[in-house]
């Protein structure tokens, strides 16, 4: 039951089973092991250790150090205080989201080449509207209307009246958006905001939780670097729109630790 403690011995904290219980039972090593890892698509794990592979997808049934070894690989930090359920709950969100994410990856590799051509102006579009003066005060607290049905099935935003607005707005202002953010910058070259594509809010709303993906990957990659490079666009790893969102956040300086946190990832909380 979700509102039941769940509490756990010290032995499966450690990832170790208890006689009799075969929820947390160890696969074999060698071939048996690798046989259920490749079934198990929810573990990602690539170097476990001691930590025995889980022998199925439901969250429920691993154990805590299974838990937190696939919040580690996928980078998802997590407080040392969360128990079994906090860490189900944040990697069921985490799959939400990138489902969400690939589902708008998938639609644009559908896209009629010719209607794909255009989509390269889009997310620097929508960055432009997202950080204009009428929609950046707002941005930070967009996910506030988001209920948990539509975190868990990823459909945060996509029908709140926040990002009807800024689909209104994308498909139908033909002068307000049309110019970029940066100047002198040859890497620009090519880009023009003013052509405009019929995406729908929840398009738009995927897009931007893409788009601030790639932004806080880059930026990790940005500030443990031990590199002397201040060109943020080396982190970005070819993506134009990620270093456009640095660009943005210059110009709406308090959006900074919003976009940091993940508006992507924001949807997690």
């Amino acid at each position: 039951d979700g509102d039941r403690a769940v509490v756990l011995s010290n032995a499966e904290e450690r990832g170790v089973p208890e006689p009799g219980n075969n929820d947390s039972q160890p696969v074999s090593r060698g071939t048996t092991a690798d046989r259920i890892g490749m079934q198990v698509r929810n573990w990602t794990v690539k170097n476990p250790g001691a930590v025995p592979t889980p022998t199925c997808d439901d969250y429920t049934l691993w154990t805590v150090a299974q838990l937190r070894k696939e919040c580690s690989e996928r980078k998802l930090r997590v407080p040392r205080k969360f128990g079994k359920l906090a860490l189900f709950e944040h990697l069921k969100r985490h799959n939400a989201t990138r489902r969400a994410v690939q589902a708008t990856v998938d639609d644009e590799n559908l896209l009629d080449p010719s209607l794909r051509k255009k989509k390269k102006h889009c997310c620097i579009r929508l960055l432009n509207v997202l950080f204009s003066d009428r929609f950046a005060t707002r941005l930070a607290s967009s996910d506030d209307a988001a209920t948990r049905d539509q975190i868990d099935t990823g459909e945060v935003n996509q029908n709140t009246s926040f990002w009807k607005e800024v689909a209104k707005e994308f498909q139908t202002n033909t002068t307000d958006y049309n110019g970029l953010f940066t100047f002198n910058d040859p890497r620009y070259i090519g880009i023009d905001p003013s052509v405009i594509v019929q995406d729908d809010a929840p398009r738009l709303n995927n897009m931007w939780k893409e788009v601030n993906t790639k932004y806080i990957k880059a930026f990790s990659k940005f500030d443990v670097s031990s590199q002397n490079s201040n060109d943020f666009y080396e982190f970005c790893n070819g993506s134009l729109v990620a270093a456009y969102v640095k660009v943005c956040i210059k110009q709406k300086p308090a959006l900074e630790s919003y976009v940091k946190g993940g508006a992507a990832l924001s949807n997690l909380k």
